[in-house]
């Protein structure tokens, strides 16, 4: 099994605002639960993608931004 994903850190909190800046700037991001820079450090996930590059040889990456962009236009 391989973990896929991106090894860029991100909150829930700098996701909602960066596809909110992508798909509609106008727009307000409300995040209900408030964490202090220590609890939101343990929100972030990133996962191990060493062992996906190692065997498969696999490194696409591709930004977030232009993931964000690519699914607002196919799929929403």
């Amino acid at each position: 099994a391989y973990n896929v994903g991106s090894d860029y850190a991100v909150s829930i909190s700098d996701l909602a605002n960066l596809v909110r800046d992508i798909i509609s700037p106008e727009k307000s991001v409300n995040i209900c639960a408030q964490f202090s820079s220590k609890e939101e450090q343990r929100l972030r996930y990133v996962p191990d993608i060493s062992k996906i590059r190692s065997e498969l040889k696999l490194d696409a990456p591709i930004p977030i931004e232009d993931s964000i962009r690519f699914i607002a236009n196919n799929l929403i």
